[in-house]
């Protein structure tokens, strides 16, 4: 086929071509201020109940029905979440949500989530050479450490940035110089079954990294926000049982127990490091937003 100078029914660029674009300086943000979570789809209070009483009505009725009254939906969401019917129902509950402020390594601990579906952002033929920078407080907090750490990224992005433009390296092989640090945005679709089941793994204090902790809050509170009466379904207090039975067992972990799962005996050499994950520096402002998260799920009134 010829080439020709434009097709005329081209489609405007999904992505914008960026070469010869120079860089400024990079915007390097605490991770903490970073991390967002916004739902974007989901049913409401009334259609969740309505959807997983009609499912599981079938299940006892002579003759299938279409329309339930209000309190025969209100007993069944409520004997549906107390465990007394069965949990199949809470896959009928589709909710699809947007996290973002992460870096390479939360984005792989997201994805481990098999059940999950994603949505994100390109590197290939989307140019990330003005991408924020996500960066974990403990590094931040330390002055010497974050220079380097500037200066090692900012290289690494440069380098990027000139093999891409030259045109001797196309982007899909220029891409793996990029830091892992860069902030990653991703859409994720679930079901309210597999949702809490995160949410309950990633609370984890122990085990799960601090941004964790606060995806899996801020995704519960924006759930709980929307179906008040879902909010009993996770203990928020409760101890992190699969760290205190592994410790018990004499298994060797990464840090030594928080207050509410210092429940067995241990001595140091058990742990990695001899200090708890939340004793380290920049720590302050995670348990501030932590906590508070906290108390703000359990301000809301519970229907």
């Amino acid at each position: 086929m010829p080439k020709v100078d434009r097709l005329p029914n081209l489609q405007p660029d999904y992505t914008k071509r960026r070469f010869g674009e120079s860089i400024a300086r990079a915007d390097f943000i605490n991770q903490y201020d970073a991390v967002k979570v916004r739902i974007i789809s989901a049913p409401t209070g009334a259609e969740f109940k309505r959807i997983v009483t009609e499912f599981l009505g079938i299940t006892w009725a002579d003759v299938p029905k279409t329309h339930y009254s209000k309190e025969e939906r209100d007993t069944t969401t409520r004997d549906l979440l107390k465990g007394e019917l069965l949990p199949t129902a809470l896959e009928t509950i589709n909710i699809v949500w947007q996290v973002s402020g992460l870096d390479l390594n939360d984005v792989t601990h997201l994805i481990r989530h098999r059940l999950f579906s994603f949505a994100a952002q390109v590197s290939g033929d989307r140019d990330p050479r003005h991408d924020e920078v996500v960066v974990k407080a403990a590094v931040m907090a330390d002055g010497e450490f974050f220079l380097r750490y500037k200066s090692i990224v900012e290289d690494a992005r440069a380098l990027y940035v000139d093999m891409v433009d030259s045109g001797k390296v196309n982007a899909l092989d220029a891409r793996p110089i990029l830091p892992r640090c860069f902030d990653h945005t991703y859409n994720v679709r679930c079901n309210i079954k597999d949702l809490m089941g995160y949410v309950q793994q990633r609370r984890d204090v122990q085990i799960q990294p601090q941004v964790d902790n606060l995806v899996a809050l801020k995704l519960w509170y924006e759930v709980v926000k929307l179906y008040p009466f879902i909010k009993s379904c996770i203990d928020l207090d409760a101890p992190d049982m699969f760290y205190v039975k592994q410790c018990k067992a004499g298994k060797r972990n990464i840090f030594p127990p928080a207050p509410r799962n210092d429940l067995f005996d241990w001595v140091p050499e058990q742990f990695y490091h001899d200090k708890g994950r939340d004793d380290y520096a920049g720590s302050e402002k995670f348990t501030r937003i932590h906590d508070g998260l906290i108390a703000a799920i359990k301000a809301i009134e519970e229907d």
